[in-house]
C-alpha cells in the first residue's frame, strides 16, 4: 500500500507564521519580483473574441479591456465605499492583498473593450433574471468563465518559465507546467464551444439548480468548479488521475447579488452525465441545506469570490476550516493503481455532512440588508 499525505492551505499558513520576519520580508520581495517577471513576459497582441490587433488599433475602443468575471454591477451591490474583500480577508496571508477597489476585482485582459461592452449583455442585463437564465445568457456565462480560466493558465504557464529559469530547487515545476497545458487547450476547447453557442443559440446547456433569493446575498461569485465527490461519497472527478486522456468534468456556479435579490445559478453542457446522482440527491434537500451546501463548495473548493466588507471578522475567522481544506495530494510512491487511500482522504476532507457548521454566507440572516443593521 503506498502511503499518501495531504498539504492543505492551512499548513501553508502555518508554515508562513513560523518564518521569521526578515525571511518573509524577502519572500515577499521574491515573490513580487516572481509575479512582475511573468506578467511583463506577457505579449498579448490581439483580441481573443474579434481577433482585432491592440497595438495597431487606433481606436480606444479596440484597445485590450479590463474585464470583470463578476459584473461590476453586481459588485456594486456588496461593496462599501467603493471596495470589497477578497479570499485572503479569511485565509491571511501576508503575502496577498484583503481586498481592493471594484476597478481590479477578478479581472482579466484578453479581449477589446467593444467586444466586452457587446458579447456579454444577456447576462449581465439585471432585468433578465426573473426567471431562469436562457440558452444564450448560459453561453455568455461560460464563454466568460472559460476566458478567466484560459488568463490564468497563461499567468501561470509564464510564472513557471520564470521559476524554472530562478529557482534550480523547484522541482515540481515541470510537472505542473505539464497540468496547466492541458488544462489550456481544454479551456481554449470549451471556450470555443460556448462562443459558438452564444453567437447561434441551441439548447446544449442543463440548468442543474436555480435559485432566487429575495435579499443580497454579501458574496459573489462566477466560475467553474470541478466537484470531487458527491453527497454519497461517491467520486464524480478522480482530480489526481495522472492518465492524460482523463477529462475533468466542470459545473458553473454563480452566486450573483441584484439591486433587491440574489440569483444562485448551476449549469453544465448538456453532455456532462458526472454530477447526475449528485443533484438528484441535492433537490432531495430543504432550502436550507442545499444553501448550506453551495455555500461549503463556495468557500472549500475556490478562491476567486467577493466578499462585503461588512462581513464581520469573527464570522470570517470561523470560515477558514472550510476555506483551508483545498488541498494537494502527494503520493510518496509511483503507484498508480492504488487510488483508495487518497479516496479515503478526499471524503474525509470533503465531507458535506458538516455543511452546517460553518457561517452560511446565504442565507438571509447574512443578507446585506441585515449585516447593514448590524454595523449602524
Amino acid at each position: 500500500m503506498e502511503e499518501i499525505y495531504s498539504l492543505n492551505l492551512g499548513d501553508y499558513i502555518e508554515i508562513e507564521n513560523k518564518l521569521p520576519n526578515e525571511e518573509k520580508k524577502q519572500a515577499k520581495i521574491k515573490i513580487h519580483k516572481l509575479k512582475k517577471d511573468s506578467i511583463s513576459n506577457l505579449h498579448l497582441d490581439c483580441c481573443f473574441y474579434c481577433g482585432n490587433s491592440f497595438i495597431e488599433t487606433k481606436k480606444k475602443e479596440n484597445g485590450c479591456c479590463n474585464s470583470h468575471t463578476v459584473p461590476k454591477s453586481f459588485l456594486d451591490n456588496i461593496s462599501e465605499n467603493g471596495n470589497v474583500n477578497f479570499f485572503n480577508s479569511i485565509y491571511q496571508s501576508e503575502f496577498n492583498s484583503k481586498n481592493n477597489g471594484l476597478n481590479n476585482a477578478g479581472t482579466f485582459k484578453l479581449i477589446c473593450r467593444k467586444c466586452d461592452r457587446e458579447i456579454f449583455k444577456s447576462y449581465e442585463n439585471i432585468d433578465n433574471y426573473n426567471s431562469k437564465p436562457n440558452v444564450k445568457m448560459l453561453a455568455q456565462i461560460d464563454m466568460k468563465n472559460n476566458l478567466k480560466n484560459i488568463d490564468k493558465c497563461i499567468k501561470n504557464l509564464e510564472l513557471y518559465k520564470v521559476l524554472e529559469e530562478g529557482l534550480s530547487i523547484f522541482n515540481e515545476v515541470s510537472k505542473r507546467k505539464e497540468k496547466f497545458e492541458i488544462d489550456l487547450s481544454e479551456y481554449k476547447e470549451a471556450y470555443d464551444y460556448a462562443k459558438k453557442v452564444s453567437q447561434k443559440p441551441f439548447n446544449d446547456y442543463n440548468i442543474l439548480y436555480f435559485k432566487k433569493l429575495n435579499y443580497i446575498v454579501p458574496v459573489a461569485y462566477q466560475g467553474t468548479v470541478a466537484l470531487i465527490n458527491d453527497l454519497r461519497g461517491n467520486i464524480i472527478n478522480n482530480v489526481y488521475s495522472n492518465d492524460k486522456k482523463y477529462k475533468i468534468k466542470n459545473i458553473s456556479l454563480c452566486v450573483f447579488p441584484l439591486e433587491n435579490s440574489s440569483v444562485i445559478i448551476i449549469f453544465t453542457n448538456k453532455k456532462n452525465k458526472r454530477y447526475s446522482e449528485f443533484f438528484n440527491d441535492f433537490k432531495k434537500l430543504d432550502l436550507e441545506k442545499q444553501l448550506s451546501i453551495v455555500n461549503y463548495i463556495l468557500f472549500s473548493y475556490t478562491e476567486e469570490y467577493f466578499l462585503s466588507p461588512l462581513i464581520s471578522k469573527n464570522t470570517l475567522d470561523q470560515l477558514k476550516e472550510l476555506v483551508y481544506k483545498t488541498s494537494d495530494f502527494y503520493r510518496k510512491t509511483e503507484n498508480p493503481d492504488d487510488k483508495k487511500e487518497v479516496f479515503k482522504k478526499i471524503r474525509e476532507i470533503y465531507n458535506y455532512d458538516e455543511s452546517l457548521k460553518f457561517p452560511n454566507l446565504l442565507l438571509e440572516k447574512f443578507s446585506i440588508e441585515n449585516l447593514k443593521k448590524e454595523n449602524i
